[in-house]
């Protein structure tokens, strides 16, 4: 049971049409690391029960990605595994076969907080049913029940604006906010020159 209500949250955050993947990891490993680890279980059900998450899920989620790119390390910091990674392979890997690094793993946790978000919340009713008098039933329906009371359910669960927790608005076009920091390219160049 512990598995099946963690499954929306691991959906989302391996890759889905509106989140992206971790690249090279794909969800039957993350599934297999899933079932056998409870505290996983409970990580992956408390993605989405709130729209603003605590700072210990983005801990313990960059936990579980260290542990899906080397379950045998000790780190659990995903910039320390990066670097790790790096120096083993003596700079020769390839940036996908990396695991992202913070920055980007907090923007990626936080579209899929808000899409597993949207899954869980999407069958809830927060409005009372609609019941329509008979006399606003076509003749149609009428003539296949008799006398019957129409009950018309609204699903239209809350849902924030994502704009601030995983869009931006810039110059009247919506897009991706992929940093978290005011990084720009620049600085990025003056790094890699300085380095």
């Amino acid at each position: 049971m512990e598995v099946s209500r963690a499954l929306i949250g691991l959906h989302a955050y391996t890759g889905c049409d509106t989140v992206s993947a971790v690249a090279g990891k794909g969800k039957t490993s993350a599934l297999k690391f899933l079932i056998s680890n409870r505290d996983t279980q409970h990580t992956f059900r408390e993605l989405s029960q709130n729209w603003d998450f605590p700072r210990e899920l983005i801990d313990k989620l960059e936990a579980f990605t260290c542990l899906l790119y080397a379950p045998n390390a000790s780190t659990r910091s995903i910039n320390e595994l990066r670097y790790h990674l790096f120096c083993a392979k003596r700079g020769e890997v390839e940036s996908q076969q990396l695991p992202p690094c913070k920055h980007c793993l907090t923007k990626h946790t936080q579209r899929a907080n808000y899409q597993a978000g949207i899954w869980r919340r999407c069958l809830e009713q927060n409005q009372a049913p609609l019941y329509l008098p008979s006399a606003s039933v076509s003749s149609d329906i009428k003539a296949l029940y008799k006398s019957v009371t129409i009950i018309i359910i609204i699903i239209n669960p809350e849902v924030p604006s994502p704009v601030g927790r995983v869009w931006k608005i810039e110059r009247e076009k919506e897009g991706y906010s992929w940093w978290c920091t005011g990084w720009k390219v620049s600085h990025l160049l003056m790094l890699s020159l300085t380095s």
